[in-house]
């Protein structure tokens, strides 16, 4: 026994999201797709991958259903790389830390 306590999954949520990437601090990021999210972690499609325990910087925008609102702006570690079935690369990170940020969405649009 590990003395961990078993924790059931996250519930996911399926999301098709644009997003931009980078390691933490870089001033240079890189485009990529929110597949899902959860309460503790978010699966990308960015290619080419980040290694397993990357400290990145990850934005998105959420909605109200109508119009693009704020950004999520979150810290995050991959912890895991994959692929998808046409062979896309995945990456699964924990978000370690997350702000929701509506002063800074006419600034990430401009940059895209």
């Amino acid at each position: 026994m590990t003395g961990r306590a078993h924790r059931p999954r996250a519930e996911r949520f399926a999301l098709s999201l644009p997003a931009r990437v980078r390691p933490e601090g870089h001033a240079t990021w890189r485009d990529a797709d929110v597949i899902n999210v959860s309460r503790s972690g978010v699966l990308l499609a960015v290619s080419p991958a980040f290694p397993p325990a990357e400290s990145l910087d990850l934005v998105f925008g959420v909605t109200d259903g109508a119009a693009r609102t704020a950004d999520v702006r979150c810290v995050a570690h991959v912890v895991r790389e994959s692929r998808d079935p046409t062979g896309r690369p995945l990456l699964a990170a924990t978000i370690d830390h997350y702000v929701f940020d509506p002063s800074t969405l006419a600034e990430t649009l401009s940059n895209r």
